[in-house]
């Protein structure tokens, strides 16, 4: 690949809440915390049923606060992620990817980072995103949305040859 391709961002506040929570929901612990909830919900049901545990009033709620518990988590944790990002002004700062055979750079109007295609750890293409990840828990999201068809297919050839984790769709 000769030429480069640049990329012209503009983030959008919940587009970027979208990315983040995806990205918060796609860890293992995410899935652990749940699960353990109902396992034990349903443990404790098949207890009462069973006869082995003495019904109490606190008995039969747990079950049926599982749910809104977790709903009421997610809608704690996007809030606060929200938060966070309209706090953070380089977040939302116009942004300028430019990309080649050896990295890629992200300049903002206050800053400027590069990233060697060596030290990305993988790129996965969802629905309305890439995402390349620059760590294990942090991510560069481009909106598809914002790309010319020469670009997506740039970038898709691009990523295909490199020698990274990748999750690209056909």
């Amino acid at each position: 690949m000769q030429k480069d391709i640049n990329i012209i961002n503009q983030p959008e506040l919940d587009d970027l809440t979208k990315a983040s929570m995806y990205l918060l929901l796609t860890l293992p612990l995410v899935y652990i915390i749940p699960s353990s909830a109902i396992l034990l919900s349903v443990t404790n049901g098949y207890g009462l049923a069973s006869g082995n545990v003495k019904h109490g009033a606190a008995d039969i709620w747990t079950p049926l606060l599982a749910l809104p518990m977790m709903a009421v988590f997610y809608v704690l944790l996007r809030n606060a992620t929200r938060k966070s990002l309209s706090k953070n002004r380089k977040s939302l700062e116009r942004q300028v990817f430019t990309f080649n055979a050896e990295g890629f750079s992200v300049k903002g109007e206050s800053y400027h980072t590069e990233f060697f295609w060596r030290d990305i750890r993988k790129i996965k293409e969802t629905k309305s995103w890439f995402l390349i990840y620059t760590h294990k828990l942090a991510a560069q999201p481009i909106r598809k949305q914002t790309l010319s068809d020469a670009d997506y297919t740039g970038l898709k050839k691009l990523f295909a040859s490199l020698p990274v984790k990748q999750k690209l769709k056909p």
